[in-house]
Formats: C-alpha cells, sequence, structure tokens
C-alpha cells in the first residue's frame, strides 16, 4: 500500500508540474520566443565577428610579412650599391617611407594585438635604417627627426604592452641605439645595464637580449672615444738632376715697316752752267821729206827637190 501511495504521490507531483509549465509557457511564451530568438540572433552576429575579424586578421597578418618582406629588399638593395655600384643600381635612391607609413596604419588598426607589436617594432626599425642605408648624406637635423619618430613608437610600446617581454626588451634596446646615434653615451650604457642585470634574476633570464646589451657594453667604450689620427707623415719628392739651361737663340722680332716719310724737298743751288768751249783750229803739219834706206838683199836659200817615189801599175791580163 505504501508503495503504491508512493508511486501515486509522484505522479501527481509530475502531473502538477507540467501542468504548471503548460500554464507558465501559455502565459509567458512570448516573451520566452523573444529572448530566445534575441539570444541566437547575438550568437549567430558574434560568429560572424568573429569569422570578419578572423578573415581580417590574417589579411593584415599577411599585410605585415609584406611589408617586412619589402623592407628586406629594400635594405639588401642598399647594402649592394655600396660593395658594388656597377652590378646594382646606384641611382636608386634607399626611399621606405611607403613602408614605414603603412606599418603604421596597420598598428593602428590592430591596435592592443600581437599584430600591432610586431608593426611598431618594424616601424621604429625601419625609421632607423634610413641613418644605415641611405644613399645620401643625412643632415643633422634630419638624424634628429628620425630618431625623435624612432623613439616615440618605443616609448608607445613600452606604454602599451609593458606585459611582453620580447617586446619591451625590443623597444630598450632600440632606445640604447638611438642614444648611441645621438652621441648620449651614458644613457645608453644605462640602457644596457638595465637589460643585462634583468637577465640575471629578472624576467629576460633566458633571453637573448641580456647577451647582446653585454656586448654592446663591451663596445661602448671604444666607439664613444673619438678617433683621432696621426698627422700625415711629410713626403719629401727625390731630387732630380738639374740639367744646365739651354739658351735658345734670341728671336729677333720683325722690324715694323713704318710708312716712309715725304722728306722735304731741299732747295739745291742753282748751278752755273759751264762757259762754252771754242774750238781750237789746228795749223797743218809741215811734211818733211823722208829718206828712203836702201834695202839689203838677204841670201835666197835653195830648197832641196823631194823625190816622190813612182808607182808600179800592175798589168793587166787579158
Amino acid at each position: 500500500m505504501k508503495a503504491k501511495e508512493r508511486h501515486k504521490l509522484k505522479s501527481n507531483d509530475l502531473v502538477d508540474n507540467l501542468r504548471e509549465i503548460g500554464e507558465y509557457l501559455q502565459k509567458h511564451g512570448n516573451r520566452i520566443l523573444t529572448v530566445v530568438a534575441v539570444a541566437l540572433i547575438l550568437a549567430g552576429a558574434g560568429l560572424w565577428y568573429y569569422k570578419s575579424k578572423a578573415k581580417d586578421r590574417s589579411m593584415h597578418i599577411m599585410q605585415l610579412q609584406n611589408l617586412m618582406v619589402q623592407a628586406d629588399v629594400l635594405q639588401a638593395t642598399a647594402a649592394g650599391n655600396a660593395r658594388d655600384p656597377q652590378q646594382f643600381n646606384l641611382n636608386s635612391a634607399y626611399n621606405i617611407d611607403s613602408v614605414v607609413g603603412s606599418l603604421g596604419e596597420l598598428a593602428q588598426e590592430e591596435a592592443g594585438t600581437p599584430i600591432s607589436r610586431t608593426a611598431l617594432l618594424q616601424q621604429a626599425e625601419d625609421l632607423r635604417s634610413e641613418l644605415l642605408f641611405s644613399n645620401r648624406a643625412v643632415s643633422e637635423q634630419e638624424r634628429s627627426q628620425l630618431c625623435e619618430k624612432a623613439d616615440h613608437i618605443y616609448q608607445r610600446i613600452l606604454t602599451e604592452h609593458p606585459q611582453d617581454i620580447v617586446s619591451v626588451a625590443s623597444a630598450k634596446m632600440g632606445l640604447a641605439c638611438i642614444a648611441e646615434e645621438l652621441g648620449q653615451w651614458d644613457k645608453a650604457r644605462q640602457i644596457y645595464q638595465e637589460i643585462s642585470a634583468d637577465g640575471k634574476e629578472g624576467r629576460l633570464a633566458g633571453t637573448v637580449f641580456p647577451l647582446q646589451a653585454g656586448k654592446r657594453l663591451a663596445l661602448l667604450d671604444k666607439i664613444s672615444n673619438p678617433i683621432v689620427f696621426p698627422p700625415a707623415p711629410e713626403i719629401k719628392a727625390p731630387e732630380l738632376p738639374v740639367e744646365p739651361a739651354k739658351e735658345a737663340p734670341a728671336k729677333t722680332a720683325p722690324a715694323k715697316e713704318e710708312p716712309a716719310k715725304a722728306a722735304p724737298a731741299k732747295e739745291e743751288p742753282a748751278k752755273a752752267a759751264p762757259a762754252k768751249e771754242e774750238p781750237v783750229k789746228a795749223e797743218p803739219a809741215k811734211e818733211e821729206p823722208v829718206k828712203a834706206e836702201p834695202a839689203k838683199e838677204e841670201p835666197v836659200k835653195a830648197e832641196p827637190e823631194k823625190e816622190e817615189p813612182v808607182k808600179a801599175e800592175p798589168e793587166k791580163t787579158n
């Protein structure tokens, strides 16, 4: 009897509960359906938002990788220009401004995420790279402006991401490098010492940053001192034997022909005409008689007659 009564009581309780639920649904059914519909809509919207953000994030990751690759290509090209100007294009300027601007926009869109931290670190390093890879002379004003921009980005990383150990250590190393560029050796030394001390028992223990800071500290004393070059030795030129100078014949300049000046006519004294000589009359010579002398007769010499030989004529044979 007791078991049956218990069963009846349980059955009655279940029936009563179901009846109450039905009455409650009849009374508040519309409200319940509205709440369920709203919950489903919110769940769908959340799922859509998560998927869209995941899609955007994957696109931003690819964009960040492309920007980092572009920076590496520009730096490699600039280094190649410095080593071998003939193989590379020396006229190509190192222009990384577009990459720096895109990294800043990406960091702003992904604020508070690992993508933002990486983009900010890359942006600061690209600004500093202009001091190393630029193929033109950087003025002191430009150097100061670039260092100021990079310093602002590193300070932003320390403020917005203080819990990320790698980002904080990278930002501190960047600040120390900027201090070196500006000649602030004491400030750079202090930052390196903080990183080294934090690596022994602090958060940077077991990371590579304390080792890098120690190496920079060892080099800091060398590079902080100005380089003094000794004076250049005086090189005396060997004395060559001096040959006596040959006297070149003096060149006589050609006489300039001056136009003949007409001499004034000299007045000559009038010459007296010679007196006319009258012919002398010759008197005829007196002829004296010539006395003839007798001719002397010379004896005539008789010349011997020459005998001519008689030529014998040949006889004619009949």
